[in-house]
């Protein structure tokens, strides 16, 4: 639902969260903390896995084409990593996709 609102906002592109082969709860909490200086968080990938993302951008690119779509995975392996980039290779989607090598807290 947040990505049909940025769809419909007056953003250019957009970004999903990044999806894992599974679905991942992520960290346990806390796992986000506010500081004076800023902001300090160990999130863990939280995410419903990549092909739940997949498919609403599949669809976003179906039925609303003005907006460039951004498709962020990451494996938890190298093996993981190509399984995933594969099956959007084999899809309909034809966005962009980020693999998302930064995070530390996984």
């Amino acid at each position: 639902e947040e990505l049909l609102a940025i769809e419909q906002s007056q953003a250019g592109s957009f970004v999903t969260k990044t999806g894992t082969l599974e679905a991942r709860q992520g960290n346990p909490e806390p796992r986000y903390v506010d500081t004076s200086l800023g902001s300090i968080n160990s999130m863990g990938l939280p995410n419903k896995g990549y092909q739940y993302y997949l498919d609403i951008v599949t669809e976003l690119e179906r039925t609303k084409t003005h907006k460039h779509h951004f498709l962020s995975v990451v494996g938890m392996s190298p093996a993981e990593t190509e399984t995933i980039l594969k099956a959007i290779h084999n899809s309909d989607y034809q966005g962009l996709v980020e693999l998302n090598l930064s995070c530390p807290n996984v």
